[in-house]
């Protein structure tokens, strides 16, 4: 697919080549497995949620120190981290060849959230950690279980 975007007097003001292919669910091991095998990866890692439309699985270290409500995670993944992608997205598509993750550094955690074909795939981190640094395990992780990143 190419995308043309329209000037006000409707000419092609540039082109754009053809749009990342949305990756699609091949298999791989249970969804159940994918928050253990994230928070695997290291003990920076404070929270793992998979979205796929409004059914989300999210999860939490124990006993973590300034932790979210529940209820709180709910919405920032069911409500604030879509819009955020959404936004992002559009923006990344205009002239910079898309979106790939977004980092959002709350005043307790870093949160990573990646885009997927059906939903997004959100991880908390400690103070300190640096999400971009887990990025390609995590993506390989998420691939492994049948979430590729679009």
């Amino acid at each position: 697919m190419k995308i043309i975007v329209f000037s006000a007097v409707g000419q092609p003001c540039c082109r754009r080549g053809p749009a990342p292919l949305s990756g699609q669910a091949t298999g791989g091991k249970p969804m159940n497995d994918l928050h253990d095998d994230v928070f695997a990866i290291s003990p920076d890692i404070r929270y793992v949620a998979a979205a796929d439309g409004e059914q989300l699985k999210m999860r939490s270290r124990p006993d973590l120190q300034n932790a979210s409500s529940s209820d709180s995670d709910l919405y920032e993944e069911l409500l604030v981290n879509p819009t955020l992608l959404t936004l992002a997205t559009r923006r990344g598509n205009i002239d910079c060849g898309g979106l790939r993750y977004l980092i959002v550094g709350y005043g307790h955690f870093e949160m990573l959230v990646i885009p997927t074909s059906a939903g997004h795939v959100g991880v908390g981190f400690e103070l300190g950690a640096n999400p971009a640094d887990y990025l390609q395990t995590i993506l390989s992780v998420m691939a492994d279980h049948g979430q590729p990143a679009v």
